[in-house]
């Protein structure tokens, strides 16, 4: 059995019943569709402010096992009660936000924490914010004591994230765009004097699964403007460790972009002040010389850019290299990417693939271009030898 809650406040309203679904006429009009779950949509989307308001609420009775319910469904079976809320914006633990507008409550009456996959249906017309019109990757979060963020930046008809854990009691399931995070860093390897640019020589040869552990998620197509993969974390304090991390793409311009290749990214973590560290497979990895503040959901900052000077990069000019006069990046030659460039990367990585075909997983091309030679030795390993990332 489903309970629909529907909470109208305006000055003035009229309804109608047309095929089962329940037409709002304030303003412009709005649609209520009860079939198969509660969505709201309308060519003002929904009223959220002035004089007008709309809320629908979709509640369960008691479940035992289930595994769908108003548009989420779950690998594993559920048992307590489930609530939807469409139209109204979430706000709890600094999770406030316009740009989603569904959440769901769970009360988990089991033993224990539930673990498991979850899908869930978006609007594929009238609301923007929820289908990822935009392009942004939209992430799940769960919140109870604190936040939890699941997914790896789903867009489109539904938002997928695995190995949800739902703990025993209330909690809440938010969908949102990530964090905005965005930034411009130059790789010194590939780094083109003549145009200021990188070079994308390997772009081509850029795999669909990212190589960092940290995140190793897979996509579809390659962006062409591509340089390589990089990975981006968010830390609280300096000295603090990853609260989240996401493998991301860097243009050749040097800005972070999305898998369509706009510019910014989003990662899946809760509102907050961050230093944002990037890294990159054979560069010393680098951070942002002071907390970014504001960094919300759904909300791409003013762009950070580390190439301006080595005042941009924490550490100083001791943990960055510049590329050209008053131009900086990363500094190249750390095969291991242990964060020191030392005889370790040119005995066990230079000096065993040096003259051989070229491979991706070959981590001594430092200069991207898809040769292991006397010139990745000779213009980055020697003249970096000694040099260590200064992040905490």
């Amino acid at each position: 059995m489903k309970i629909i809650h529907l909470t109208l406040f305006a000055t003035l309203a009229s309804f109608t019943f047309i095929n089962a679904q329940l037409n709002l006429e304030v303003g412009n009009g709005i649609q209520v569709e009860t079939t198969g779950g509660l969505y709201i949509s309308g060519a003002s989307n929904v009223i959220e402010a002035g004089t007008g308001y709309l809320k629908g609420v979709v509640e369960s009775s008691p479940l035992s096992g289930s595994t769908n319910f108003a548009g989420l469904t779950l690998s594993n079976g559920f048992t307590g009660t489930i609530k939807r809320t469409t139209g109204s914006m979430y706000a709890k633990g600094n999770g406030e936000g316009q740009n989603f507008k569904r959440y769901y409550e769970f009360n988990n009456t089991s033993a224990g924490v539930l673990t498991t996959d979850i899908t869930v249906s978006t609007v594929t017309t009238g609301i923007n914010d929820e289908t990822g019109g935009n392009g942004d990757p939209y992430f799940a979060y769960l919140y109870q004591t604190g936040w939890q963020g699941y997914g790896d930046g789903s867009i489109g008809s539904s938002i997928s994230a695995p190995i949800v854990n739902i703990p025993a009691g209330a909690s809440d399931l938010v969908i949102s765009e990530g964090i905005g995070v965005a930034s411009k860093v130059y790789l010194e390897g590939p780094y083109n004097v003549t145009n200021n640019n990188m070079n994308t020589t390997i772009n081509t040869n850029i795999p669909l699964t990212s190589p960092y552990s940290e995140d190793p998620r897979t996509v579809s197509a390659i962006p062409a403007n591509a340089v390589d993969w990089v990975l981006v974390q968010v830390r609280e304090t300096a000295t603090g460790t990853a609260i989240e991390s996401r493998s991301a793409f860097i243009k050749s311009d040097g800005n972070l972009i999305e898998d369509d290749g706009t510019n910014g990214i989003g990662i899946k973590s809760k509102p907050g002040n961050y230093f944002v560290v990037i890294k990159h497979r054979n560069h010393l990895g680098v951070m942002t010389a002071a907390v970014q503040s504001g960094l919300t959901w759904g909300v791409t900052p003013a762009n950070y850019d580390f190439t301006t000077g080595s005042s941009q990069f924490y550490g100083g000019s001791v943990g960055a290299v510049e590329v050209t006069a008053g131009v900086w990046g990363m500094i190249a030659g750390d095969a291991n990417s242990d964060g020191v460039v030392d005889a370790v990367d040119k005995n066990n990585f230079w000096r065993v693939e040096n003259g051989t075909a070229y491979d991706y997983t070959k981590y001594s091309d430092f200069n991207l271009d898809a040769n292991l030679d006397a010139v990745d030795k000779n213009n980055f390993w020697r003249t970096n030898n000694g040099k260590s990332s200064q992040l905490p």
